[in-house]
């Protein structure tokens, strides 16, 4: 009993041999008003002395194959691929299906630089309304010992842009951090809001979760490898190294003695974003730097509290303003490099740029560009895709849209996809499974799928098995 498909397929094939009889016939009878680019030679049909294939799509897909997966051919683009088919071949809608086939090819797909603009228009964070209710904060490691500390915590206010510089030893506890976010932070600005951060081990514990949850403050942490979420503190942790770069010694072991007067220098320096200091932001009037000895005569009066009040509500009113304008300024100018994000639902599958995933392989520069496909378990905001992974890859799975490529399967049922070769991560063999099944002869299993394989014969002992399984 045949398949409504398989009927429907068997009447596609047999009207397509009527329609080449009757093109073979009337071209060998010579009739009026046939495409005049059409001839028989030794009982071939020829277009332009092209063999004029049938619509055959196994055929195709064969001619397709040779022309652009073999090592000869070399995976080249839709116009070069083209070319070499119109050499030999011709087709009605050629170009299409050869459009279709490069776009749709997976190693291409995999090996492949993009050539378009990375998608993502950017969506800065939101401004906060005063000064330490947003902070954002990150590390510079690998530094040469000094003092005993190799590491500098980085703490920025996303409002006035004040930093604090607080050195580290090499090995810290996510409970002695608490302890210092309190002494550096809390004690002289309050609890912020929210913290702005990277997907840091320490960030991301138990106890600062819990600590953090427990406080009331939001943690924005970004997504697998997209610093554009705390551009902020990155642009603060390169100003700090160029000043450490400009003036520790030749044996770069007293940079934790310059960190109190990088601060200072930072925090009194007029910020591009907000029009002033964020000495004077927080504080309403600027440090003094040069202690000018005081004029006879001249009274010192501090300003009423009211005053004083007053003059930091238009201060900060003047610089969310400016801070406004940095906002959307930034956004115009990196949205003019990037496009807008594809359409990515839960359940399609896509591409990941490998550049962030370290595998054995001897030289990155001929190792896959893009890793995958991997299926989209869900939407994270507007930007970030959650990813099902391979546990092995030890990686957040939530990844921005700029990291991923919408993956093209073949819509041609005739193509056959080979499986991509297993990456070894973090030393174990991973391997990306396709879903759709095919039958496989006893020579592409491996012996380690013997056992499988007599264990699926013991509980289907009726299904029909090769008679080289023994132990059944």
């Amino acid at each position: 009993m045949l398949s409504a498909r398989e009927r429907q397929e068997r009447s596609a094939a047999s009207l397509e041999r009527h329609f080449w009889q009757e093109l073979h016939r009337s071209l060998v009878e010579r009739k009026p008003n046939l495409d005049q680019n059409l001839s028989v030679k030794n009982g071939l049909i020829f277009y332009k002395n092209r063999w004029y294939i049938p619509k055959d799509k196994k055929l195709q897909m064969e001619i397709l194959a040779d022309t652009h997966d073999s090592k000869v051919a070399g995976h080249f683009g839709q116009f070069k691929t083209l070319e070499r088919v119109k050499n030999n071949f011709f087709w009605p809608n050629m170009d299409k299906d050869v459009e279709e086939y490069v776009r749709s090819c997976d190693s291409c797909q995999r090996n492949k630089t993009s050539r378009h603009k990375k998608f993502g228009m950017l969506q800065p964070l939101e401004i906060p309304y005063r000064p330490w209710t947003s902070i954002s904060m990150d590390f510079i490691v690998g530094l040469p010992e000094s003092s005993g500390f190799t590491k500098i915590w980085v703490i920025v206010d996303r409002f006035s842009k004040m930093a604090h510089y607080i050195p580290l030893p090499t090995l810290n506890k996510t409970e002695d951090l608490a302890k210092l976010f309190l002494k550096e932070v809390w004690r002289l600005h309050g609890l912020p809001d929210d913290i702005v951060s990277d997907r840091d081990s320490r960030f991301i514990s138990h106890f600062w979760q819990s600590l953090m949850s427990l406080l009331n403050v939001k943690l924005k942490m970004s997504t697998s490898f997209h610093p554009q979420t705390d551009g902020q503190t990155e642009r603060v942790n390169q100003t700090l190294e160029h000043y450490l770069r400009s003036y520790c010694s030749y044996q770069q072991d007293d940079w934790a003695e310059l960190l109190p007067l990088a601060e200072y220098a930072y925090n009194s320096a007029v910020s591009e974003s907000t029009k002033v200091s964020a000495f004077y932001a927080n504080y309403g009037y600027e440090p003094r730097t040069n202690w000018p000895a005081p004029k006879e005569g001249v009274e010192w009066n501090n300003p009423a509290s009211e005053v004083m009040i007053s003059q930091w509500e238009s201060i900060w009113q003047a610089m969310n303003a400016s801070l406004g304008k940095a906002r959307l300024r930034m956004a115009r100018w990196y949205d003019a490099h990037t496009l807008a994000p594809p359409e990515i639902k839960p359940g399609d599958e896509v591409m990941l740029d490998r550049r962030n995933v370290q595998t054995k392989r001897p030289l990155g520069k001929l190792d896959q560009k893009k890793m995958g496909p991997f299926k989209v378990l869900e939407a994270i905001g507007t930007r970030a895709y959650k990813l099902s992974l391979p546990p092995q890859m030890g990686i957040h799975p939530v990844f921005h849209v700029s990291l991923l490529e919408p993956y093209r399967a073949p819509v041609d049922p005739e193509r056959r996809v080979p499986p991509p070769e297993a990456e070894e991560i973090e030393g174990e063999q991973n391997w990306v499974v396709r879903e759709d099944a095919t039958w496989e002869p006893w020579e592409h299993l491996k012996k380690s799928a013997e056992e499988a394989l007599r264990d699926f014969h013991m509980r289907y002992p009726k299904k029909p098995k090769d008679k080289r399984i023994v132990g059944v």
